[in-house]
């Protein structure tokens, strides 16, 4: 997962504005207690209780370690020290194991990314922006570029919809569940 005010086709340690950079095998251990942001900014992404961390899985994604979420209890979360208003972009690799309303991103007090009711990816800070997708689907490439009436969602590199996402901001990230409503558990990785 990695979050950007600008992104031109380049890696995400090239990116200039690089906010957030969360990679699986930047988690020591096997338990997330805390996923260690690779941008310069060092926004780790934290998780105290044993009860509810996801666990790292090795050799998973094309023999890379994701990070696996129980869709019963596991999330990270932070803070940013700074909110981000909208444009900013985020590209996350998922999938989703279960049916149901499954949340990837939460901006701690809004959905910004979830797989909603089992049938569609949505984008949402205020106002909806989706597409058709089923539950349970394999690992896909979505990028969400949140810039209220602009919006966009692309899967795999591919536009999916536009329109108004809302003018929600970004004060931090929870990641595997609605953080104000504790539910929507991600199942997936």
């Amino acid at each position: 997962i990695w979050i950007s005010s600008i992104c031109t086709g380049q890696t995400p340690d090239e990116i200039n504005g690089l906010n957030l950079w969360l990679r699986a095998d930047s988690v020591s251990g096997t338990s997330v207690s805390q996923w260690y942001d690779l941008s310069t900014n060092g926004s780790s992404i934290l998780q105290s209780n044993s009860s509810f961390q996801p666990v790292k899985i090795n050799n998973v994604l094309n023999g890379h370690p994701v990070v696996d979420f129980d869709g019963v209890n596991d999330f990270v979360k932070g803070n940013f020290g700074t909110t981000y208003n909208q444009p900013c972009t985020f590209f996350v690799i998922w999938n989703c194991e279960n049916t149901g309303s499954r949340v990837v991103l939460d901006n701690l007090s809004n959905v910004v990314l979830d797989n909603f009711n089992s049938g569609g990816v949505r984008m949402f800070l205020g106002s909806s922006v989706n597409y058709t997708r089923f539950s349970p689907f394999n690992f896909i490439l979505t990028t969400i570029e949140l810039n209220n009436a602009n919006s966009k969602i692309y899967e795999n590199g591919i536009l999916m919809a536009s329109g108004n996402v809302g003018t929600g901001n970004l004060p931090g990230v929870c990641i595997g569940k609605r953080f104000s409503q504790n539910d929507r558990w991600l199942d997936g990785k």
